[in-house]
């Protein structure tokens, strides 16, 4: 979805060592084309507690290519916009098309279902975990 988004969170937060704000952010939700690359880092994170260096992150994955970034918050806040307006628009083409069809009741739980998705993404509020504490 957002190739250039996700490249510039992922460089953002291997820069600023910041991966709680990936966390509390769904970064799971949100990046898809680099989930390698994410994926990565989590398992790195998990057996080291320590957030990789970009350098790294070169030598494992050639084709990812980091580039200089903000803040972690921005560079996520940026990927959930891009990710939301993608999938909306996605979600209405394919809403349209079943209604073209006149298949309405797939139709509207389809949307249901995409809506539901992208609010819960969307949303600032996230469910503690009571482990976390």
């Amino acid at each position: 979805m957002g190739y250039n988004e996700e490249v510039e969170v992922i460089s953002s937060v291997c820069r600023n060592k910041d991966i709680h704000v990936m966390f509390d952010n769904n970064a799971d939700e949100l990046i898809h084309d680099c989930a390698d690359v994410w994926g990565f880092i989590k398992d790195y994170y998990d057996q080291t507690r320590q957030v990789p260096d970009a350098e790294l992150l070169t030598t494992r994955f050639k084709d990812f290519d980091p580039v200089e970034s903000g803040p972690t918050v921005y560079h996520i806040e940026r990927l959930r916009e891009t990710y939301l307006d993608e999938s909306l628009r996605n979600t209405l083409r394919r809403a349209a098309k079943l209604v073209n069809d006149n298949e309405s009741v797939n139709a509207l739980r389809e949307l249901s279902r995409d809506v539901t998705k992208m609010s819960r993404i969307g949303a600032k509020v996230r469910d503690i975990d009571v482990t976390d504490v």
